[in-house]
């Protein structure tokens, strides 16, 4: 089946130019038989195939027959891509011995071609060639036979100033083939040449675009190099030389030369920790002096403080600097103390400088805590108070990045270390946060450093405003921000272990009331992520006790619903900055809205605050928006706003299922928002499975099956779903029964995972009473559903029949009889995977249709 397989993929890569089909996405196509030759060929015991297929020769011919063919212009044609995918494929043959033993005059006169083809001024063909050149390894002394080394070298250089960045990498790749090969073949004139051509262009002063690109590339090609585990003692002198060369790159004036030197540094420390010769070698070359000098003169220079501040945070707490000869001690010592009154007061600072300054003090406090250092041998107490101050100076004018940066040090910083109290810093922290309440990505990092440093605090009594700001956040007009609060309250109750005392602290001031109260958010992942924090607060019988206790109803409206059959009309959301928690006063709206058409605002901006947007009686609602829509004269410009007016107005639609017959219940206003007094925590959980939205029904799925696993919650489950009137009162069995036909695939698989736990935990009973038998019976015969569906549905089924056929009840006869009667084999054939063709198998096939004449008449299964 290998040789079919490989004869198949070798004949139409040859003949794919011929083919008069259109091949939707060529490349994609192209790429996957490449990626499949390269796998294959990987294993060395499938080298063979090569001769008995003749495939260098069959590749080879083709390559000569494109080549005839193909110019500058031809970019975009199928057989430009057809010869660049040969060549490629030709790289993969030609790094195997075996090609060298069948014939060895082809192999030579195809690698030729190959040097040939480099010269190509087109992008594609060039870049092909370079990697196949690439792929031959050094071990077979080949290319030394072949080519001269100057010429092919500076064709490489050449290739290095070619305006693409995958060209550059591929004659990166050559060149280190053949310099590696320079040292197999032994030539001590080979080598020279090229450390020459090397080092000549590493010393190049001259400042322009074409020299910069060539030095980034060597820059590179040393990398590779300290990668490279097969170096010996010549080659890795060789190396310190370039290092060395290369250091001095960090005094130019390119950017991206001096960012890629100092990446090629860090590189370099992370290797000789693991490599004791190379080491030895650059302690025995004065290193760490020169290092030393480099970082000296770049903060001496102001337009290369930056670059010298990040150098130190790549050397220091290395083998090269210890803790007790850190470089940063020194400078925070110089830059930062009490008596000078003036930090920073020889440095320009921008943002530039900012941002190095907080990554290399993040990049030292990793270091230690990483290697158990203490930071405070590090960094001085007077560095550690400015830095807190930064973090609340509105005159600081510095980018979101360096902001995050900042924040990002400050919460991994213990200022226990230095018997600070770190209430001021969680309350300058608190502070920031309303600042940039506009960024997702700060926020977030800002209640992640608030975390971190409550979590090395034992006690509440550094925060005695973490209720009343957690309580802000909550009822913030983002969503982002309401979301990330629930989060870091995720965090707090998940860490129960260092959080005892803070987490009964924030139960005791009602914290589960607000965390309720977000079961009706207007956002979806608020509304997940309260389900999520339920969760995580039930985990302890304190907090499932604290959160049943409370009366407060989530829901006292219909409007704070969102509930699927509620939302058959196509909904539009009021800017959400100001109108929070679907809690709309559409009255004081549109007044507010009136007004400002009738420029009674003088230009001013107005904002209407939160507490003040009440929901107002439904009667007076009703007059207004009657004499509104009255109004044929007022000219409405807002769109969205009139059409969410006209939508008040309509009759309200179904509420959920009420019956066992799963039929819609059509009731008044009044009728549900009575209802929903029936719907206390923890029963209001059960609203979720219809919400409009899918991430809150999966988090409430996930709820119930934690619940599961809990003993204190056996009260709850067995009323609801043994007690026929509990049952009957919530329409359990109708609201199951949505789930499992869900329109959502991950809702279903959720489904299917709660009813196995409920199988676990509570027995076959539940699953009677459920009639989770019929649902799953129903759910496997649907042909439209979705195969995994059905056969994690059937292997539930399986189960449940297991269970029952053990038990000798009468009760359960009825079901014995339901499962013996189901076609067990037909639905087994139906979701096996056994007639289902590998990804492997429809790539073949769809290459084999696409080279056939009477690809018409040919059905799959016939092609095997």
């Amino acid at each position: 089946m290998k040789t079919l397989n490989i004869k198949l993929i070798v004949e139409f890569l040859v003949n794919a130019n011929n083919y008069n089909v259109d091949i939707e996405d060529d490349d994609t196509l192209f790429q996957k038989i490449y990626d499949r030759l390269n796998d294959f060929f990987k294993d060395s015991e499938n080298d063979h195939f090569i001769s008995e297929l003749n495939i260098l020769e069959l590749i080879s011919t083709s390559i000569n027959n494109h080549l005839e063919k193909i110019t500058k212009e031809d970019d975009e044609s199928r057989g430009l891509r057809v010869f660049s995918l040969n060549i490629k494929v030709l790289g993969i043959i030609l790094s195997k011995r075996e090609v060298y033993k069948s014939d060895i005059e082809l192999s030579k006169s195809t690698i030729q071609k190959l040097l040939e083809i480099v010269d190509n001024e087109n992008a594609i063909v060039k870049e092909s060639a370079l990697k196949s050149l690439s792929l031959i390894d050094s071990k077979l002394n080949i290319i030394s036979q072949l080519f001269d080394y100057i010429i092919l070298t500076n064709l490489i250089f050449e290739s290095f100033q070619y305006p693409s960045t995958f060209i550059a990498r591929s004659s990166v790749d050559l060149l280190s083939t053949i310099y590696n090969n320079s040292y197999m073949s032994h030539p001590q004139q080979n080598i020279t040449t090229i450390q020459n051509i090397i080092i000549k262009y590493i010393s190049n002063q001259q400042q322009d675009q074409q020299n910069d690109d060539i030095q980034l590339c060597l820059l590179d090609f040393i990398i590779n190099q300290i990668h490279s585990k097969s170096q010996n003692e010549t080659q890795l002198n060789f190396m310190i030389v370039m290092i060395q060369k290369v250091i001095g790159l960090l005094l130019c004036d390119s950017r991206n030369i001096r960012d890629r030197v100092l990446e090629l540094i860090s590189i370099l420390l992370d290797e000789i920790s693991n490599n004791q010769l190379m080491l030895q070698m650059i302690v025995n070359n004065s290193m760490a002096d020169y290092f030393q000098s480099i970082v000296h003169k770049l903060l001496l220079i102001p337009e290369l403080v930056s670059t010298g501040i990040e150098l130190i945070g790549i050397l220091d707490i290395t083998s090269l600097f210890s803790a007790q000869n850190s470089l940063f001690k020194d400078f925070v010592n110089n830059q930062f103390n009490i008596k000078s009154h003036d930090a920073l007061r020889s440095i320009k600072r921008t943002d530039d400088f900012y941002y190095s300054l907080f990554q290399t003090t993040k990049q030292i406090v990793e270091k230690c805590n990483s290697k158990s250092i203490s930071v405070n041998l590090i960094v001085n107490r007077d560095y550690l108070e400015w830095l807190i101050s930064q973090s609340v100076d509105t005159t600081l004018k510095i980018s979101h990045k360096s902001i995050k940066l900042l924040i990002e040090s400050l919460s991994i910083i213990n200022l226990k270390h230095w018997d600070l109290d770190n209430n001021q810093l969680v309350s300058n922290l608190f502070i920031k946060l309303k600042s940039y309440s506009n960024s997702r990505l700060l926020v977030k990092e800002l209640l992640n450093a608030i975390y971190h440093q409550i979590l090395n605090s034992t006690t509440t009594n550094n925060y005695p405003d973490l209720y009343d700001q957690l309580n802000l956040l909550l009822m913030n007009f983002n969503g982002d921000i309401r979301e990330l609060s629930l989060s870091f309250l995720i965090q707090i109750f998940n860490n129960n272990n260092n959080n005892n005392e803070i987490i009964e602290y924030l139960l005791n001031r009602s914290i589960v009331k607000i965390i309720i109260s977000k079961l009706s958010d207007s956002d979806t992942y608020v509304r997940s992520s309260a389900l999520e924090l339920i969760k995580v607060i039930s985990m302890k019988k304190s907090g499932w006790d604290h959160l049943v206790e409370q009366t407060e109803l989530p829901f006292h409206s219909l409007d704070q619903l969102h509930i699927n059959n509620l939302q058959n009309t196509k909904s539009l959301d009021i800017n959400d900055n100001l109108l929070n928690n679907n809690k709309i006063n559409l009255t004081n709206y549109t007044k507010f809205y009136l007004n400002e058409m009738e420029g009674d605002f003088n230009g001013q901006v107005h904002k209407i605050q939160h507490s003040k947007l009440s929901i107002v009686d439904s009667e007076t609602m009703d007059e207004d928006l009657q004499s509104l829509g009255s109004n044929d004269s007022w000219e409405w410009e807002d769109s969205e706003f009139r059409d969410l007016l006209s939508r008040t107005t309509e009759e309200p639609l179904t509420f959920m299922n009420e019956d066992s017959n799963q039929q819609d219940t059509q009731m008044g206003y009044n009728e549900l928002n009575t209802l929903l007094k029936d719907y206390p925590f923890p029963y209001c959980v059960l609203l979720f499975f219809k919400d409009q939205d899918s991430y809150p029904r999966i988090s409430s799925i996930e709820l119930l099956t934690h619940w599961l696993d809990l003993e204190y919650t056996n009260t709850f489950f067995q009323d609801l779903v043994m007690d026929q009137q509990v049952n009957r009162k919530y329409s359990m069995n109708a609201q199951i029964a949505s789930l499992i036909t869900d329109s959502n695939w991950e809702v279903k698989l959720k489904f299917l995972d709660f009813i196995i736990k409920i199988l676990q935990r509570k027995g076959i009973d539940y699953i009677v009473s459920l009639d989770i038998i019929s649902l799953l019976q129903n759910s496997i015969k649907n042909q439209l559903e979705d195969k995994i569906i059905r056969k994690k549905s059937l292997e539930l089924l399986g189960n449940i029949q297991h269970v029952i056929t053990t038990i000798d009840n009468y009760q359960y006869k009825e079901y014995k009889l339901q499962l013996e009667q189901f076609d067990w084999d037909v639905y087994r054939e139906e979701c096996s995977d056994h007639n289902q063709f590998t990804q492997e198998e429809q790539e073949d096939i769809s290459i084999l249709l696409l080279s056939s004449d009477n690809r018409d008449t040919i059905n799959k299964i016939d092609c095997y």
